[in-house]
């Protein structure tokens, strides 16, 4: 079976879109994306209505030309196009990679709004995938990181699509090669400095090397780990429901009369729920997840607070847990007495474990 006829099976056994439904395809001229624009305008069911959309982020030259490129291109595909330019006012001196990629998502968002839009497809393939996994291996984490990139996600009220998962990065390009697909590379991908381009030049090559089949185990178990992980949280909700309370404030108070019926495991996966689900912290680390459970389950200790990343501060106040953010505090705070004024050289308490002072 072909790349193309792969393709069409894998959009007609998914629901993702509908027969002239409008979906954005995000397109930077690179060989993945080129070929996802290419595989969907020549599905045989299935077939959308194509916004495609792409970002100039001014970084480099060549970009201009292939602003010109993708502009061509639709005109002759009689394809709607929505372009932009990331202003270089805008460019960081550092963390470049990170704000261009939320600019990107940006637009890309407010193109779902502008056209009522359900879906967004990326070229993400199955090298990407292992790349990301075996970079969230070695900088260590949760098991959920492991999962690497999903096949499709909710993003900002639509859906995230990534249905080339499953093919190679070498696929893609010979499949370029024979549908004489025009496309444009970008020399910084060659850059070893940067961490992904190390991993996918020097290790992921080994790998292939060893067993053929590698990209295909990382999707099996990317698979794995995801059905797994939505299992536990699906078992563990009611628990959370149960144990979680909301206050006037917007914080979580957690009951630790209702965690203290479960195991360790339990209660570790409910903690870390309660963080990344309700307060959708990121990147939960190990060491974070060990201090939050020792607090909540020392009963040497029944009174205490920890300060977490992000300006969150847990509190324990014997069988109760709350955790809030400390700007949230006086912002709240502010709301309720206005006219609040501090006089110098004196305590005031915020709450039962807060007090603020200036003093000379």
């Amino acid at each position: 079976m072909d790349l193309q006829a792969r393709f069409n099976a894998i959009v007609a056994r998914h629901h993702w879109w509908d027969d002239g439904e409008w979906i954005v395809i995000a397109v930077s001229t690179g060989v993945d994306s080129m070929v996802l624009l290419h595989l969907v305008e020549h599905l045989t069911r299935k077939r959308p209505e194509i916004i495609v959309a792409y970002v100039d982020h001014q970084l480099r030259e060549q970009s201009r030309q292939e602003s010109r490129y993708i502009r061509a291109y639709c005109r002759d595909h009689q394809l709607q196009l929505q372009e932009t330019a990331w202003p270089i006012e805008q460019h960081p001196k550092s963390g470049v990679e990170a704000a261009a990629r939320a600019f990107r998502y940006d637009w890309f968002n407010q193109l779902l709004r502008k056209y009522q839009a359900n879906v967004l497809l990326t070229a993400h393939h199955g090298d990407d995938l292992a790349e990301t996994v075996l970079m969230k291996w070695v900088r260590g984490g949760q098991l959920n990181a492991l999962s690497g990139i999903q096949e499709s996600r909710q993003f900002r009220g639509a859906t995230m699509v990534r249905p080339l998962l499953s093919f190679s990065k070498q696929e893609l390009y010979d499949f370029a090669v024979a549908a004489d697909i025009r496309w444009f590379e970008d020399q910084t991908n060659q850059e070893l400095q940067v961490e992904r381009n190390r991993i996918r030049h020097q290790v992921v090559p080994v790998l292939k090397q060893e067993n053929p089949h590698m990209l295909d185990h990382v999707l099996e178990y990317s698979i794995q780990i995801q059905e797994t992980l939505n299992v536990v949280r699906e078992l563990t909700a009611p628990i959370v429901d149960q144990a979680v309370t909301v206050t006037d404030f917007s914080q979580p108070t957690i009951d630790l009369n209702v965690l203290s019926r479960y195991s360790q495991s339990v209660v570790r996966v409910v903690l870390q729920s309660i963080l990344e689900d309700r307060l959708h912290f990121k990147d939960v680390s190990q060491k974070q997840l060990d201090m939050l459970y020792r607090l909540a389950t020392n009963p040497a200790r029944p009174q205490g607070q920890l300060y977490l990343e992000g300006g969150w501060r847990v509190v324990r106040s014997y069988q109760q847990l709350t955790i809030v953010q400390e700007d949230k505090i006086f912002a709240e705070k502010s709301k309720i007495k206005p006219d609040f004024m501090v006089i110098l050289d004196r305590w005031y308490s915020i709450d039962e474990t807060l007090k603020i002072g200036v003093f000379r």
